[in-house]
């Protein structure tokens, strides 16, 4: 018994010392690799190869996640890069993170003049259409200025929005077609830029970016069936072209989302029915209605197109022809009610 427990003690024994050795292990694995990194870092930060720091500071935050402590020298490293690469964001926070672990004199003058210089700036344009750009008025001698300018710019373009920090300037912020001039200066508040008509934003005028009115005009298509039940006394089924033509006002959700209310006249011009209906004689076939669309409308750069469902309500007249059975020459009222779907893509 006695044997036993002594057995089951040193096994007890040797796994603590093998998990209390594994955890040493780790910790100086770490440890190496903050070195590893830190040295990297300096060495390419010599060469002004910023972009080989900055990646090796992202591996030292994944170390600071597993327990690792950055140094002073870390973050400075890792603030210089990000100014090397336009991030002036990143550059502020890191720097401010540096003066949290070492309190230096030059370092905090660094800090002060980028509060001086620099204003936190988001940037927004909702048109997927178009291309944002952003320009500044004047020639920015230091070059973190320019790069910033740089970053901004092609942050912009690629996926039209920005939020980082921007040199005190004048700028001018548009997508080709709406433009906003703003202006940063020192000490001065963070600026909110964004991309919309007058009155566009929510809550600020009824969250319409665009209204105007409306006119459809084009040709139509009719088709009457026949009656339903057999040995009816009713003329049988027609079909034609005509004219059509509405107006309306259309009303914009979004840059590139509306609605179209149009009302307006569809008629019947040339007939082309079967042949128990007269069609070659004036006055055989004749169709009148009155319509109404509710239509959602996208726009796509130059590519306008909009789709809704219509209603119509009317009359369509049909006269007998002289050899069948119902009277010959009498006029036939049917009243015509229907609705469709119509799509109209236009260019401007």
């Amino acid at each position: 018994m006695t044997a036993r427990l002594l057995g089951r003690a040193a096994f007890l024994t040797a796994a603590l010392s093998l998990t209390a050795s594994s955890f040493v292990h780790a910790g100086e694995v770490e440890k190496a690799e903050h070195r590893r990194l830190s040295e990297d870092m300096e060495k390419k930060a010599q060469k002004n190869i910023w972009a080989g720091v900055e990646r090796s500071f992202q591996e030292l935050l994944a170390l600071q996640k597993a327990g690792e402590v950055l140094t002073y020298e870390d973050w400075l490293l890792g603030a210089q890069a990000a100014r090397g690469l336009g991030d002036m964001a990143a550059c502020k926070d890191r720097l401010t993170q540096a003066l949290t672990v070492e309190a230096n004199a030059e370092s905090q003058a660094w800090l002060d003049e980028i509060n001086a210089n620099y204003v936190s700036v988001t940037l927004k344009s909702p048109n997927k259409e178009a291309t944002a750009t952003l320009t500044i008025e004047g020639m920015l001698f230091a070059t973190d200025q320019r790069l910033a300018v740089e970053v901004a710019q092609k942050t912009l373009a690629e996926t039209r929005e920005f939020s980082g920090l921007l040199p005190v300037g004048n700028y001018t912020f548009t997508d080709g077609t709406l433009t906003k001039a703003f202006s940063v200066a020192s000490g001065g508040a963070p600026i909110n830029v964004k991309l919309v008509a007058e009155g566009g934003e929510k809550g600020s005028g009824g969250g319409l970016t665009w209204a105007g009115p409306r006119i459809d005009v084009g040709g139509a298509y009719t088709l009457g069936l026949g009656p339903n039940a057999e040995g009816t006394t009713a003329p049988g089924a027609f079909s034609g072209v005509g004219a059509r033509a509405g107006v309306g006002v259309e009303l914009g959700l979004s840059q590139n989302f509306g609605v179209a209310l149009t009302v307006g006249y569809h008629n019947l011009i040339n007939p082309l029915g079967e042949d128990e209906v007269v069609t070659d004689k004036a006055g055989g076939v004749t169709a009148h209605l009155g319509y109404g669309q509710l239509s959602a409308v996208l726009r796509m750069s130059d590519l306008w197109i909009t789709a809704g469902g219509v209603f119509a309500t009317g009359v369509a007249r049909v006269q007998s022809p002289t050899d069948i059975t119902i009277q010959p020459g009498r006029l036939y009222d049917r009243r015509w009610r229907g609705s469709g779907c119509l799509l109209v893509c236009l260019l401007h």
